[in-house]
């Protein structure tokens, strides 16, 4: 009897972490700022989630007519688009101890982080990326300091390197997160005036990249 007890109590502690993970992005998106989420008011947010865990396909408007749902939420990840071409991706991660940060640092190995990114699509896809606490208090903006040889073969000649950092002027690079893993991956973008047989040409020699979060911080050192 005491051995059924004590597993009974033991299996409760244990389920008690999921449960939370599983109400944290819940929380973080019906918390979400204003300026991340502009124009969604709170009910907004709540109605758009709630299709989602209802597998109701509707979008739901925003303050200024624009089209907002939530395309995907899970334990730690959560996509949702704000409008005609921008998209909104949150990822919760836990910050390892292979990450150097400075002794005056917000953020300390073993804290729990959120990244926010937001991407505009336009001629030119941007992102804004952010780093802080689920709470969304000490949020910072990532520089983003890749270089374009970083994207493109190594035999690749000066002369043709030349030539795709014109075609690709200005160089701008856009991030998606990952769903079910604690990375990232950078891609190049490629105006949208580049002819066909130009973007053809350069989707053929440009790679993506994929990086673990926490490498986003070591940027800012």
């Amino acid at each position: 009897m005491r051995h059924t007890y004590l597993s009974a109590v033991l299996f409760l502690f244990m389920g008690l972490p999921t449960t939370h993970a599983q109400n944290m992005m819940h929380d973080v998106w019906l918390s979400t700022p204003e300026r991340h989420a502009p124009y969604l008011t709170q009910t907004m947010r709540e109605r758009v989630l709630a299709n989602l865990e209802n597998g109701i396909v509707e979008n739901t408007e925003n303050l200024l007519k624009g089209e907002c749902r939530v395309e995907m939420a899970t334990d730690d990840y959560l996509r949702a688009v704000l409008g005609t071409g921008i998209t909104l991706e949150m990822k919760l991660f836990v910050l390892d101890s292979q990450t150097t940060m400075p002794q005056n640092s917000w953020f300390h190995p073993g804290d729990t982080l959120l990244c926010v990114v937001k991407t505009f699509n336009a001629d030119i896809t941007e992102s804004i990326i952010e780093i802080g606490f689920p709470d969304w208090s000490k949020m910072m903006v990532i520089s983003q300091r890749s270089k374009l040889e970083a994207f493109l073969p190594d035999s690749l000649s000066k002369e043709d390197m030349s030539s795709i950092a014109d075609a690709l002027d200005p160089f701008v690079i856009s991030v998606s997160l990952c769903e079910d893993e604690p990375n990232f991956v950078e891609h190049v973008c490629i105006p949208s005036w580049c002819d066909e047989e130009e973007k053809q040409k350069l989707s053929t020699l440009l790679v993506s990249r994929k990086r673990r979060l926490c490498e986003l911080l070591s940027f800012e050192l």
